[in-house]
């Protein structure tokens, strides 16, 4: 009786070893032991992903699956197993169709595929049919590459093939590939009218010339589609960010900046479609990475380079001596205007419009204006013209007058030359007590200084100066009054600016400026000590975020929000994004450069610490303040002899200005200059009006004298009526007591309760006995620092 045929639909496997016959050649009974080896290694795979071998034949198997999935996994499982021993390489080839059974004979269409896919494959890979690919691509573990329809020997449809591209195995690049189909038996690829690949009879074909191979590499790689999606969705960027620079006034070298680099990033995306163009299936290889890192390297330079042009077109700086008086453009101080109004409680308004005008200035970028806390010094006490414009360091000086009478509005402004006292202009403006009829003051007034200046005012800036910041003339003057009061700097003043703000918002719920002055409020209120910092922080930033959700543009908000984040919330990179807006919107911002260096010291930054506090003191440079933050970068810096000829010289110019004192004493006892010190800190008790300071406590400290900074703390903490003292200045001073236990738990009770200051920790050389606990680096880990 002749056996029965019999079909089955399976996931075939052929695997075969490569070399063997040479092999077999060299040293017979090597050959035998490691086919030996492949076999039982197949044995015993094959049966773990319940497949079962059905032949072996010389130095191959043929092996069959229930499941795609499984056999692809099994090949997987052998080649990773095989490439242990490197003396066993392997090819195998999966394909899905049917096998016929005749008696001891196996064969079929499908039998007949898998082996032809499995000459295709390279030594230490897997090649498998579409069939099997489309049971696998859902399978992240086992990714596989396209090489296309192939024709294959007595198969009269081409087939699609793949490599698996799991970890390990081996993928042919597509000139590897190319050159396989040529060798295998037979096999020719389904595209032999497209390119100088060999026919299945091995006729080889017209050979194409140079131009015709590279074009054909060309359509193969996809290099005109990668470059057309490209441009398309670089134009669509440019286009986006077009529309929003032109919102926030971004200056043009930003917009050549994207330009330089999608111009650089095409040739980028050129060099990566090359190499991995054909759906990705290029390996990338040494060469390949060096000459890509170079090209990222000529973009990211460019883009650096077009930065910093842009920040020194944009914001007025230049990295060094960027706002010195001896700079090209002309500076103009607007002094305190005086009022003349009969009733003493519009007052106000002169502060108000003077105010005004110089923020209005000061957002002309052609323009360098003073801040307005230096030209406080002169609202009382004015010297010559050339001694005040010497001590601003201005070109110019712009003084006025206000009358408020029964609704009406009288205001007086004169531009003088500071050098010669020349009187160049001078205007009368008479209005009905009208937001509208305010702001047209301030924009007439900006017009004709920049004009008589010969200053640019661009038409960004024009229609800045010119927005009605509210429709609510109540509104207004309640935010005049509120900034009136802020400006005094005293709690009561502050907390009096505080509800005058709160009613402007209440009668204008869309006043961004009356939003950021509450920020202000808020932020001098914790800081100083005035009300919870917790909560003022908290309040501040709700405050700062609601001005810029109405006006992105608020330099000031920006600032607020950006110290509300160094202090509070400690989110370095927002608090850095902030003050970068705020500095670029108002390059003359001073204390956006002040709180800017803050930052920077508490980063590790020192260098562009310095430069920022610098850029203040340049804006502002007859603030007590400002020249604090100088003094404090170049300590935190460790720069203690600059900081010294900062800190005196300051001193020199504001010798009842208390925090001044109480840096240098800091300066002098870091270096071990106790007795100078003591002197410093004796001087700062006198000019606060206070017998005991924390900055004596912190000397005898490190002096190692106990007695003497308990006895000052205690007294501290009397005058202060019984409250606790600020835990990081007390961690300080036990720090120099020695005491590492009992600083390490002020540190934990300041960490709790977010109090300021301990953002210096990096920094502060009075905590360097405790850098050596391991307890003092788990706090600048929590600092993200």
């Amino acid at each position: 009786m002749e056996p029965t045929e019999t079909r089955q639909l399976a996931a075939i496997m052929f695997a075969d070893m490569v070399g063997y016959t040479a092999l077999m050649q060299a040293d017979e009974e090597r050959a035998k032991e490691l086919r030996d080896r492949h076999r039982a290694v197949l044995t015993e795979l094959v049966s773990e992903f319940e497949g079962q071998i059905l032949q072996y034949y010389g130095d191959g198997t043929l092996s069959i699956f229930t499941s795609a999935v499984e056999a692809v996994r099994c090949a997987v499982a052998v080649q990773a197993f095989l490439r242990e021993d490197s003396q066993v390489p392997v090819r195998i080839g999966v394909h899905t169709g049917d096998v016929v059974y005749d008696g001891d004979a196996v064969y079929g269409h499908g039998v007949n595929v898998a082996s032809r896919i499995e000459a295709l494959a390279a030594s230490g890979g897997i090649m498998v049919s579409g069939k099997v690919f489309d049971e696998i691509k859902n399978h992240p573990t086992l990714p596989a590459v396209p090489f296309g329809p192939v024709r294959l020997k007595n198969v009269d449809d081409p087939v699609e093939v793949f490599a698996v591209a799991a970890e390990g195995l081996a993928v042919p690049t597509s000139e590897e590939f190319r050159a396989t189909v040529g060798e295998a038996d037979g096999a020719a690829s389904a595209r032999d009218d497209e390119g100088p690949w060999p026919s299945s009879d091995g006729d080889g074909g017209e050979e194409k010339g140079p131009g015709e191979v590279f074009m054909q590499r060309v359509r193969d790689r996809a290099i005109i589609p990668w470059a057309l999606v490209y441009l398309a969705g670089a134009l669509a960027v440019m286009l986006a960010v077009g529309f929003v620079g032109d919102q926030l006034l971004w200056p043009a070298l930003v917009f050549r900046g994207l330009g330089v680099l999608a111009f650089v990033g095409f040739f980028i995306v050129l060099v990566v479609a090359w190499h991995h163009g054909e759906k990705g299936r290029q390996p990338v290889n040494a060469t390949e990475v060096v000459l890509i890192t170079f090209i990222l390297g000529l973009g990211v330079g460019s883009l650096a380079l077009v930065h910093d042009r842009a920040r020194e077109e944009a914001a007025g700086l230049l990295p060094a001596g960027a706002l010195d008086s001896d700079e090209t453009r002309p500076s103009i101080a607007v002094l305190p205007f005086d009022d003349f109004s009969p009733d003493p409680d519009d007052a106000y308004f002169a502060n108000g419009v003077h105010e005004d005008i110089t923020t209005a200035l000061s957002r002309i970028r052609s323009l360098r204006v003073p801040a307005r806390s230096s030209v406080e010094r002169f609202r009382t006490d004015r010297p010559g013209t050339e001694e005040m414009a010497a001590a601003l360091g201005a070109d110019y000086l712009l003084e006025g007058s206000t009358t408020v009478v029964q609704g009406s509005v009288r205001v007086t402004v004169q531009l003088i030359d500071g050098r010669t006292d020349e009187h160049i202009w001078a205007e009368e403006y008479d209005h009905e007590f009208t937001v509208e009829d305010l702001i047209a003051v301030r924009s007439a007034v900006a017009q004709e200084v920049a004009s008589h200046l010969r200053a640019t005012i661009t038409p960004e800036e024009e229609a800045r100066i010119a927005a009605l910041p509210t429709e609510t003339p109540e509104a207004w003057e309640l935010y005049q009054r509120a900034r009136y009061r802020w400006n005094e700097r005293t709690e009561a003043g502050v907390q009096a600016s505080l509800r005058l703000f709160q009613r402007a918002i209440d009668l204008d719920s869309l006043f961004a400026e009356a939003y950021a002055g509450l920020a202000d409020a808020y932020l001098v209120l914790s800081n100083w000590g005035w009300m919870d910092h917790r909560d003022g922080h908290r309040r501040g930033i709700a405050a700062a975020q609601r001005a810029l959700e109405l006006d992105p543009l608020n330099p000031g908000a920006n600032a607020s929000l950006g110290a509300l984040h160094l202090w509070s919330t400690r989110e370095w990179d927002l608090a850095e994004e902030h003050f970068h807006q705020a500095i670029l919107l108002d390059p003359e911002h001073a204390y956006a450069h002040y709180w800017y260096s803050a930052l920077l010291s508490a980063l590790g930054r020192h260098g562009e610490s310095v430069q920022e506090a610098s850029d203040a003191k340049a804006v502002d440079p007859l603030s007590p303040q400002i020249a604090y933050g100088l003094s404090r970068s170049l300590f935190l810096a460790r720069e203690y002899a600059e900081a010294e000829v900062e800190t005196s010289a300051a001193l020199e110019r504001y010798p009842d200005y208390g925090p001044l004192h109480a840096q240098l004493c800091r300066i002098r006892a870091v270096q071990g200059q106790f007795q100078e010190a003591e002197e410093a800190c004796a001087r700062e008790q006198e000019v606060s009006g206070l017998g005991r300071t924390l900055s004596m406590a912190l000397v005898k400290a490190f002096q190692g004298d106990q007695d003497g900074a308990v006895r000052e703390m205690e007294g501290f903490s009397a005058l202060q009526g019984g409250e606790e003292l600020q835990p990081v200045i007390v961690a300080m001073i036990l720090a120099g007591l020695g005491d590492t236990d009992a600083a390490l738990e002020r540190l934990d009770r300041a960490f709790d309760g977010d109090y300021p200051y301990l953002e210096y920790l990096p920094s502060n050389p009075f905590f360097d006995p405790l850098r050596g606990d391991p307890r003092f680096g788990e706090y600048l880990a929590r600092l993200g620092l």
